[in-house]
């Protein structure tokens, strides 16, 4: 399956999404905060991550406002 932008940025744009440190690789956020961070089927865009996950806490994307989103042109 191909990368679906809408979901490869539904993480960047979640309120819950926070930036590795710099020593640090991977995308983490409130719902994946340990270990590899947020599993790749979700990062990628293969799951969408309105929907419940194993392991995700129980949080699930909540998008930020609009503001602040990143957008792709």
């Amino acid at each position: 399956m191909g990368i679906d932008s809408d979901l490869y940025l539904q993480c960047v744009n979640c309120v819950h999404y926070f930036p590795a440190g710099n020593d640090v690789d991977g995308h983490f956020c409130y719902a994946f905060p340990e270990g590899n961070g947020i599993p790749r089927e979700i990062i990628s865009g293969d799951v969408d991550h309105r929907k419940p996950y194993t392991g995700d806490n129980g949080l699930r994307f909540t998008p930020k406002p609009k503001k602040e989103r990143f957008w792709i042109y």
